[in-house]
């Protein structure tokens, strides 16, 4: 989505193994190996132990419409980037599109849709008020970001511009960002609005962070295959299948209800 960090590549996994609804003539015999981080409610274990979360779930059913088995490892989303473009890994859930990452990855088409939110410190919310990103420009207000993630194009130009010079501070995680918001270390953090939600609720942070009604960016979300070609396998065909499942559950109204079940 947005999503994410470089730190030590966490091994364990659960395999999933799917039949598929759509004709023999069709179906592509593939088996996949995807990645997933921690990132509720997105991607995370129950408290089972078992594998949940939106993108999790829809990976899953989105497999099995294509005629794909996947392979599901938990791997932090920087490195699952580098996997990819090496071919150790096939695909990956929750990708916002640019022009950097289509040279380098092969698209699907939308799954679902994603928003970033910023959250500030309920006491030091008066002196934030603003519009729009670009007032908070050449300021005085820090930034807490994920190494990794985007945040839209509008933040990207101002970062590369040198109009949010010294306003930002990296982290592994969103968790982190949130921490260091309470001890006043920054001065807000740029999320997903249901993550950064979802932290605020599970930390009991509701009278100490609140969500700025300002949208920071909106955008369509994709899974993401790799361009390398690793034993004979083309995975543009794949994708084009997984193109064909998300449209015939989307048309079935199954991933609207997945989403829902999830997000509301």
């Amino acid at each position: 989505m947005l999503r994410r960090v470089c730190f030590i590549l966490l091994m364990s996994a659960a395999q999933f193994v799917l039949t598929s609804p759509v004709s023999a003539q069709s179906a592509i015999s593939c088996h996949l190996k995807a990645s997933w981080e921690p990132w509720p409610p997105y991607q995370f274990k129950d408290k089972n132990g078992a594998l949940s979360g939106l993108d999790n779930e829809l990976i899953l059913r989105i497999a099995r419409a294509a005629g794909c088995k996947i392979t599901l490892v938990e791997v932090p989303w920087k490195r699952a980037l580098t996997m990819l473009r090496t071919g150790k890994l096939d695909v990956t859930a929750g990708a916002s599109y640019s022009q950097d990452r289509n040279v380098e990855f092969l698209f699907s088409t939308p799954y679902r849709t994603e928003s970033i939110a910023l959250f500030v410190h309920q006491a030091r919310t008066k002196p934030y008020n603003f519009t729009q990103l670009e007032n908070l420009a050449n300021s005085n207000f820090i930034f807490g970001i994920v190494r990794g993630y985007f945040y839209g194009e509008t933040f990207n130009k101002l970062k590369v511009s040198g109009q949010l010079a010294g306003q930002t501070t990296e982290t592994l995680s969103d968790e982190q960002n949130f921490r260091k918001l309470l001890t006043g270390r920054i001065s807000g953090v740029l999320a997903d609005t249901f993550v950064g939600s979802d932290i605020i609720i599970r930390n009991r942070m509701q009278k100490e962070v609140k969500r700025m009604p300002t949208l920071i960016h909106q955008s369509d979300i994709h899974f993401i295959f790799s361009r390398k070609i690793q034993d004979g396998r083309n995975l543009r065909l794949i994708r084009d299948q997984f193109n064909q499942a998300i449209e015939q559950l989307t048309q079935s109204g199954e991933l609207n209800e997945i989403t829902q079940r999830y997000l509301h």
